[in-house]
């Protein structure tokens, strides 16, 4: 073979090797990239590119990517805020986060040579709660304590004061709302409350026996009552006032069949918080008071009120400051709570005079074996209310209440 053949086919097989093998930056086409070939894999960490600070609205959608150099193939992110959630995979975060406070989280991407880590730091928007920093009502929230502890994790019922559309302000008496304007002897009339920078406030030019708002309508019977279940509420007030009238700032509430049928007896009535004066009109001297009633007799009669004792727990609070007031009730239990911590405790049963052992709040007497039993056996629940004493306001920033 002469030497122009030999060297003709030595580059004919040259040309068709690095055709084949896509060697080289041409194609028979001419100077065209070579597109399928995949590029050749990093030899290196990730590196994380993507911004270090994100925003996030309490209680809205929230994504955020995870971007990096050298094709990871895992990512991680350690102490995201409740209701947030990584893919591994593709480096996504995205959910509803239902905290209100600021998160640092750690990222990190990983591929065959090591890890590339970041920490993220999460900043809340403003919170749609102008009075805390916090969305109360959101499902998915932490519960208390004591509720969590026993299982009442689960929040039924909830009113953040964000505009007055939750009150029945017609006193129409139809479903559908929180409050209820109608009491068994009146109708609160509109100028008594207002909701304003997410906060309901309640001011009386009258007596109305605590009586304010009702989560029940006492005519209908529209609305919402409880058994069992823990119920609290983040208040204020002016201690000073209680010199203007008689009443005083209550979260309380009372059997809902005597409410819409005021002849029922026995009945039951559960004070999960009063600011009651030693006399009223009187000064209030920062007691908390918690108490249950067993109610027994008739308007015609006269009333017998059983109560637990002691039904009060010094705090030593500033009440022009917010405080959550809590009441656990669980069958043949309830327990009392200022600012999570227990004040007051009372159990009974349908056997003993309870324990500590009830009296009569008129003094003197024999109490009756099975007092308090009613609580837990009454027909339609406890209504809630929400109320004060004349010239007395009482501002209040949510109402929750946890079951299982």
């Amino acid at each position: 073979m002469n030497t122009f053949v030999k060297c003709t086919l030595i580059f004919a097989l040259f040309v068709l090797t690095l055709l084949q093998t896509g060697c080289g930056s041409a194609s028979l086409q001419g100077a065209t990239t070579n597109s399928s070939k995949a590029v050749p894999t990093a030899t290196q960490p990730p590196s994380i590119t993507s911004s270090a600070q994100a925003s996030f609205t309490q209680g809205a959608t929230f994504s955020y990517q995870i971007v990096a150099t050298n094709s990871p193939t895992k990512y991680g992110a350690t102490g995201l805020p409740s209701g947030l959630s990584l893919n591994t995979t593709t480096g996504q975060i995205s959910g509803t986060a239902l905290t209100s406070q600021q998160v640092s989280v750690q990222l990190s991407a990983t591929n065959a040579y090591g890890q590339g880590t970041m920490t993220l730091v999460l900043t809340p928007s403003n919170s749609p709660n102008l009075v805390g920093t916090t969305n109360n009502c959101l499902q998915g929230a932490p519960p208390p304590t004591a509720a969590a502890a026993n299982g009442l994790t689960q929040i039924v019922f909830c009113d953040d004061f964000d505009s007055l559309s939750t009150i029945d302000t017609k006193a129409t008496g139809s479903a559908g709302y929180n409050w209820y304007p109608r009491s068994p002897w009146n109708i609160l009339p509109t100028s008594a409350y207002s909701v304003a920078n997410s906060a309901l406030k309640l001011s009386t030019a009258v007596y109305t026996s605590d009586w304010g708002l009702a989560s029940g309508d006492a005519k209908t019977g529209a609305g919402h009552s409880f058994t069992f279940g823990y119920f609290e509420a983040r208040i204020n007030f002016n201690p000073t006032l209680g010199p203007n009238g008689p009443g005083w700032p209550s979260f309380w509430s009372v059997s809902a069949n005597k409410a819409e049928f005021t002849t029922a007896s026995p009945y039951a009535e559960l004070d999960f918080f009063e600011a009651f004066p030693q006399t009223s009109p009187g000064n209030y001297y920062g007691a908390f008071g918690g108490t249950i009633h067993d109610w027994r007799g008739s308007s015609q009669t006269g009333y017998t009120d059983y109560i637990n004792s002691p039904d009060e727990a010094a705090t030593g609070a500033n009440w022009t400051q917010w405080h959550v007031v809590g009441c656990l009730w669980l069958r043949g239990q309830v327990t009392w709570y200022f600012d999570g911590n227990t004040v007051l405790t009372q159990r009974y049963s349908a056997s003993t005079v309870g324990s500590p052992a009830a009296v009569n709040a008129a003094g003197g007497g024999s109490v009756p074996v099975g007092v308090f039993d009613v609580l837990d056996t009454e027909p339609l629940g406890m209504v809630l209310i929400l109320g004060t004493g004349p010239a007395w306001p009482m501002n209040v920033d949510y109402v929750r209440v946890w079951q299982q």
